[in-house]
């Protein structure tokens, strides 16, 4: 990336500009802003920006992508630096590099980090003694601060007391980088200096001047004739001298009080006020950084009739972040399933640590800018929630997003959870879809079907019925045939009997009129198919049942077919020829009629009669 700019450089021949140092000095503990003092002229982009320390990069951003290497940096928008909770070591030499289209600058920044000391200051309670023997009557300790600073005792006026005692300096326990400092204030004491002020003034490395007063406190020996009683005020002479300590979660510390006094004193330790244990004379108690609550003031006071001492420390607890819910899952994976109707994909993920940790987003191992992620943070004192939002449609393209993890961290260490995709919703809803249009197109479809069956039905039961009355027209032609044979074998006066019949109805001349008249019908009757020549059969079958009165049969047929014309035929050649002759001209006709194909039909019907 930095050769890129470079090339970029010099293409654009952009000349570099370098502003001298500048010194800043911070508050350990607290945050750091500085100014990059930069701004843009008219028609100027910024192309790059880092920063570093020592040499070493702090955060970038080049080419709108952010990389943050200190996870306490973040960037304003004219690129100055804020880092949070600087540290003794964020001492050093900061550089500022801006490349934008026209110029490149470099800034350099020094900055020093400083502690203000922790301060207070105590009377010691102390009885007037016979001797004149100067005593401790008041304490002024200042706890891990940077060099150089100082303390002094004052009297009420706001003169310096001059017989104060030494100095003493010591480094600090937790950071050998700082210094201890405690003087005290002794003088020859007698009743009148009961109640008197003095003052312990602190001028810390940061220029600012703090000021504590303290009443003495002088009692009087109490003495009678039999005995001589001797009380004393309360003083705690060990304690743990770092008024701050910082403890890793699950960490224990042992914490002192040690008091003396007449009569003993009882110690007592409270957490913000509230009591957590007691005991007489020295006391000793440990404590457990099991969670964060455990941070608080912690005061141990010594007390008897004559007075009470107290002293206090910080305790401040910290860890490494801790994703809620996620050591609960199954290789710390939640699935998240996408319904049909989601525009977009939330995912939140909250961590808990002192320092508030950072968290980073990825999906697919791709920094979420890559698939248009948004995320939105919301710290709180020890936590802070992340929530991630991507439109569906990174879930349901060709290479889909499988993969989103969440990554918080701080300076104790790292915690992660990671989110599979699930579609099965969104596959299912389609599948309803579809069931829902095949049933759409299917139901019409069976119900037109069902009413073409229907129909179809209905009309093949009024064919079998015009079927079924056509039988008998068929079947009366076959009756002709059989009474043809019949009247053959009567007596010789059957011609006469014949033209009897003739005569009852007609003359020879009309019979033979009617006919061919019925010839005529039936050959205009032929192309109506295989229904009529069922038709016929079932006539035929009719004239059998018949027999008895051929004169019906043969000669009333209602609309006589082809097949009725044939068989008149043959039923007049059958009058004329002796039966072989009849039968073999029966034979030729069916023959004919199955080389036409127009007797099909017929010859099922008679071999059904037949049946």
């Amino acid at each position: 990336m930095e050769s890129r700019i470079l090339q970029l450089l010099t293409v654009l021949s952009i000349t570099a500009t370098v502003i001298s140092d500048t010194e800043i000095v911070a508050e350990l503990g607290y945050p750091l802003e500085i100014s990059s003092n930069f701004s843009i002229v008219e028609d100027e982009q910024v192309a790059s920006s880092q920063w570093h320390l020592e040499g070493a990069a702090i955060i970038r951003i080049a080419f709108t992508t952010v990389t943050t290497i200190d996870e306490r940096a973040s960037l304003t928008n004219d690129n100055s630096l804020v880092l949070r909770d600087v540290t003794l070591a964020d001492s050093g030499e900061y550089t500022l590099n801006i490349v934008t289209t026209k110029r490149s600058v470099d800034r350099k920044y020094v900055v020093q980090v400083l502690a203000a000391p922790t301060f207070e200051a105590n009377a010691i309670p102390v009885i007037i003694s016979e001797d004149e023997t100067p005593q401790e009557i008041a304490e002024c300790r200042a706890t891990a601060g940077s060099k150089p600073y100082s303390i002094g005792w004052y009297d009420e006026n706001g003169i310096p007391v001059a017989n104060a005692s030494d100095l003493q300096g010591s480094a600090n326990v937790d950071d050998p980088e700082l210094v201890d400092l405690r003087l005290t204030l002794a003088k020859v004491v007698d009743a009148f200096d009961d109640g008197k002020e003095y003052q312990c003034r602190l001028n810390n490395a940061l220029g600012r001047t703090q000021e504590l007063r303290v009443l003495l406190s002088i009692s009087e020996p109490t003495t009678t004739i039999a005995t001589t009683t001797v009380q004393a005020y309360p003083k705690i002479y060990d304690f743990t001298s770092a008024s701050r300590v910082t403890l890793l979660l699950g960490e224990s510390r042992n914490l002192v009080c040690m008091a003396t006094g007449v009569p003993e004193p009882t110690v007592v330790w409270t957490k913000d006020g509230q009591q957590i244990g007691e005991g007489v004379g020295d006391k000793e108690i440990s404590v457990t950084a099991s969670q964060y609550s455990m941070a608080g003031e912690y005061k141990c006071s010594a007390q008897n009739r004559e007075g009470e001492d107290t002293k206090s420390l910080s305790i401040v607890v910290e860890g490494k972040p801790a994703i809620t819910g996620a050591d609960s899952l199954d290789n710390r994976t939640e699935t998240v399933t996408m319904r049909p109707d989601d525009k977009k994909l939330t995912f939140a993920c909250q961590a808990t640590s002192v320092p508030v940790s950072t968290i980073r987003w990825t999906a697919d191992d791709k920094d979420v800018e890559e698939v248009q992620g948004v995320v939105v943070n919301v710290p709180d004192r020890e936590s802070i929630t992340s929530y991630l939002n991507i439109t569906s449609e990174h879930f349901l393209r060709e290479k889909p997003i499988s993969r989103v993890r969440c990554v918080a961290s701080n300076k104790h260490g790292s915690d992660e959870k990671h989110f599979t995709m699930s579609v099965a919703a969104v596959r299912s809803s389609n599948i309803a879809i579809i069931v829902g249009i095949v049933l759409a197109v299917l139901i019409p479809v069976t119900v037109c079907l069902i009413f073409f069956f229907v129909v179809k039905k209905r009309r093949e039961t009024g064919a079998d019925e015009e079927a079924g009355k056509g039988l008998g027209f068929a079947t009366c032609c076959e009756g002709s045939k059989v009474k043809s044979k019949e009247l053959k074998e009567e007596d010789d006066g059957a011609n006469g009997a014949h033209v009897k019949e003739v005569s009852e109805d007609g003359s020879v001349e009309e019979k033979k009129k009617l006919t061919e008249n019925e010839e005529k019908a039936a050959e205009n009757e032929a192309p109506k198919g295989e229904e009529e020549n069922q038709e016929i059969d079932e006539a035929g079958q009719d004239g059998e049942e018949n027999t008895e009165k051929p004169k019906k049969t043969k000669f009333k047929m209602p609309h006589p077919t082809r097949c009725c014309g044939r068989k008149k035929t043959i039923t007049k050649e059958c009058d004329m020829n002796d039966e072989e002759d009849c039968e073999s001209v029966d034979k030729k006709t069916e023959d004919e009629e199955k080389d036409s194909g127009k007797g099909d039909t017929l010859g099922k019907v008679n071999e059904e009669a037949a049946k």
